[in-house]
């Protein structure tokens, strides 16, 4: 008898990346689903425009192009409540507008493609998750509906519960939210081993965050807390990229400006960094109205990078970590059996 079809998603709703994957009953093994190219991860990116609303790829490919339309980072948005003043200063940072919803200090997104729409940071995971259980559904070939869901470990409750209305707006019922930590311990084996305080470095695509676990009968409990809002893989990113400007300006005696070659050589610069993670050197090939070539190795990547590496190191040998509530986890066997 072939082995029964999974009934659960387990998706990562990442501030820049988001992913989803499956526990397989039949061999115990957690398969990450890839889209029809191949890849295991989708840009945490919803574009809208006069038409339609896209998301992932679709997205992604329109940042550059259509930036006033194009929202990402929604997840540091959902659920939090900002005065005026907060929201501003939160929302420099970005092209696209963000307004604060009148009594309420919830934040919500403008597009100039539809100004009548109230795009809330909730709709937008929404458009993200409908994406995801796509991906699912096609792989699986069977209609998906239940999901377990990770949160960074420092959500409140408002928060999370935010998260949970993103999911049941694109039609899944969440039935556990589990801390991104426990989540990433449990994916390493962790609750197998005899291994009882573990220290999670998460470095994502926009923030760091550092926990501390205390393994007990079975139980994951976060006890301590540390992070950097304002450090991730994007950060890393920004620096190649500013280093292949460079190298194109001594090149041609001018930077790249047309906005198919710089979103281009984003594309390029992020394949660059993950292919550094097993290759020694990578070579980049782009461009339309100014052509580049470089050959970028690991040891330039780590020394463009040295003092971001450095942060990661200061924070988890001298942060401060704040003490956190005991968050307790069933154990995790029991966990799959009850999730099936």
């Amino acid at each position: 008898l072939p082995p029964p079809k999974p009934k659960v998603i387990g998706v990562d709703l990442g501030t820049t990346y988001c992913s989803v994957g499956v526990f397989l009953p039949g061999s115990g093994r957690v398969l990450v689903i890839a889209d029809k190219a191949g890849r295991k991860s989708l840009p945490s990116v919803v574009s809208f425009t006069g038409r339609e609303v896209l998301a992932g790829y679709a997205a992604q490919e329109l940042a550059d192009v259509n930036p006033l339309n194009t929202i990402y980072d929604a997840k540091r948005f959902i659920g939090k409540l900002y005065t005026p003043e907060e929201l501003r200063n939160e929302s420099n940072r970005y092209q696209f507008k963000v307004r604060v919803l009148y009594n309420e200090g919830r934040a919500e997104f403008s597009v100039p493609a539809n100004e009548t729409w109230r795009i809330t940071p909730e709709f937008v995971g929404s458009r993200l998750l409908l994406e995801l259980k796509r991906m699912a559904e096609e792989q699986l070939g069977i209609p998906v509906s239940k999901a377990v869901i990770s949160v960074p470990a420092d959500f409140d409750e408002r928060q999370r519960n935010y998260t949970v209305r993103a999911a049941k707006m694109a039609g899944l019922d969440v039935l556990r939210v589990i801390n991104e930590p426990t989540a990433a311990a449990m994916a390493y084996g962790l609750h197998k081993a005899e291994v009882f305080n573990v220290l999670v470095v998460d470095l994502g695509g926009g923030t760091l965050d550092v926990s501390l676990l205390i393994k007990q009968g079975g139980m994951f409990l976060t006890r301590a807390m540390a992070g950097n809002n304002q450090l991730g893989g994007q950060d890393f990113n920004q620096r190649l990229l500013q280093f292949l400007f460079e190298r194109v300006h001594e090149r041609h005696g001018v930077l790249p400006s047309h906005q198919q070659d710089i979103h281009r050589l984003r594309q390029a610069v992020e394949e660059a960094k993950l292919n550094l993670t097993m290759a020694s050197s990578v070579s980049l090939r782009e461009g339309t109205r100014v052509w580049f070539r470089e050959t970028v190795t690991r040891e330039r990547f780590e020394e463009l990078n040295q003092d971001l590496f450095q942060k990661i190191l200061d924070l988890e040998g001298h942060g401060t970590f704040v003490p956190f509530p005991t968050t307790t986890f069933p154990n995790p066997p029991s966990l799959c059996g009850y999730f099936g």
